[in-house]
């Protein structure tokens, strides 16, 4: 009998074996791309819910949660490079209750502030630095301040903090938000935040238009993105993953594809948490960047556009030691300032996929499965490992 075929990325394959095999995840999509030209390659396998037959693949939807923050990062120099705006314009010229800030003198214990001294600018917003409060990560009166105001990313399961009203559009999340005092000076501190929120909302006022119109026509539109929702079409359901929250290492429904959240009308267009998309198209975005702004003889932006927003574009005057993953960071994502990866730009997401484009090598990859939190399962850190190490023999 003939040799059967050696597969081109055992690792990948032996990774998503490794969750699917005892049954903690339904199935799983990575995305491989070698060059910004080239084709990515796919490794599936299963399902994209327990309950369902429909197979996990380039087309399935998968809920990119803060995998959408380098996307709206990548939106934002889009217009920069377009001349609209600059990573140090102030964000109260377009939100002006932005002018005038106060910062809290104990953020997790009181609301008592005096009064701010540094102007919050785009680059704050890009990188966590503006000092922004976030429910997450917020505490004391500051988080309840952020529920009372309704100042929350988009509802994730129809079980997720019911009795919230959140604002009704980004306009409003905005200027509510500008009401409250800031946990520290913009420029000084990395706190993970809703600034890429903010940042969606400062397209709108540069372009006129909803945050979701300006995504379209700037991203999803040229770079064939006919997979990328912020509401999942109906007819489209039977498409979407179920995420699973795992409880005592086995995997409980936290959002049911069938009747997810993500098929209603969002609460905002949150730029943080707020897309649902395909493999396909996630990897048509990590593409353009891996070809310096541009794909398939489409320019988005210009090559020192694309390679500022992959720069470690972070304030001088910020203290680091904060942040989540030590590095730099760019438009809405970490950048690698060391080590063989120098240079590649991505993020993660909170159910557990994970994104990266290096285009110094011309390797980029998208990890895709949906369980919470993230940090139960070792898949997202691990899977750009298997990547690199399947992927750079073949870019060698």
């Amino acid at each position: 009998m003939a040799d059967q075929p050696t597969s081109p990325y055992p690792a990948v394959e032996q990774l998503i074996d490794k969750y699917l095999g005892p049954g903690t995840l339904p199935g799983a999509v990575v995305s491989i791309g070698l060059g910004a030209s080239r084709a990515p390659d796919y490794v599936a396998r299963g399902t994209i819910a327990f309950d369902s037959a429909r197979p996990a693949d380039e087309s399935a939807l998968w809920r990119a949660y803060s995998l959408t923050k380098p996307v709206t990062g990548i939106l934002v120099m889009i217009l920069i490079g377009e001349g609209k705006l600059t990573l140090d314009t102030p964000v109260s010229e377009f939100i002006p209750g932005f002018a005038k800030t106060r910062i809290l003198t104990s953020p997790e214990t009181s609301l008592d502030s005096m009064p701010g001294r540094n102007v919050m600018t785009v680059r704050h917003l890009l990188t966590h630095t503006a000092g922004l409060g976030y429910n997450l990560i917020s505490k004391g009166p500051l988080l309840e301040e952020l529920k009372r105001l309704g100042v929350m990313p988009r509802k994730l399961s129809r079980a997720d903090d019911a009795p919230v009203h959140r604002a009704p559009d980004l306009a409003a999340f905005a200027d509510r938000l500008a009401t409250l005092p800031l946990v520290a000076e913009p420029g000084t501190w990395w706190s993970y935040s809703v600034g890429l929120e903010i940042a969606g909302r400062v397209t709108e006022v540069v372009e006129g238009k909803s945050f979701d119109l300006v995504m379209k026509d700037k991203l999803f539109d040229p770079l064939g993105m006919a997979d990328s929702f912020f509401q999942v079409p109906a007819a489209r359901a039977g498409d979407l993953s179920t995420t699973y929250e795992i409880v005592d290492g086995k995997p409980v429904p936290y959002d049911p594809g069938a009747t997810s959240t993500f098929l209603d009308r969002p609460d905002i267009l949150s730029g943080g948490v707020g897309l649902v998309c395909s493999a396909h198209d996630y990897d048509r975005y990590l593409a353009m960047l891996a070809g310096w702004g541009t794909l398939d003889g489409v320019q988005l932006m210009p090559e020192e556009t694309a390679r500022l927003a992959m720069s470690d574009i972070l304030p001088e005057t910020v203290d680091r030691r904060s942040m989540l993953i030590p590095g730099g960071f760019g438009a809405g994502g970490r950048v690698s300032i060391a080590g063989p990866d120098k240079g590649s730009f991505g993020w993660f997401g909170a159910a557990g996929t994970a994104a990266t484009v290096d285009p110094v090598r011309g390797l980029r990859a998208g990890g895709w499965v949906q369980f919470m939190p993230s940090t139960a399962l070792g898949f997202p850190q691990e899977v750009v490992a298997a990547v690199t190490a399947d992927a750079l023999g073949a870019v060698a």
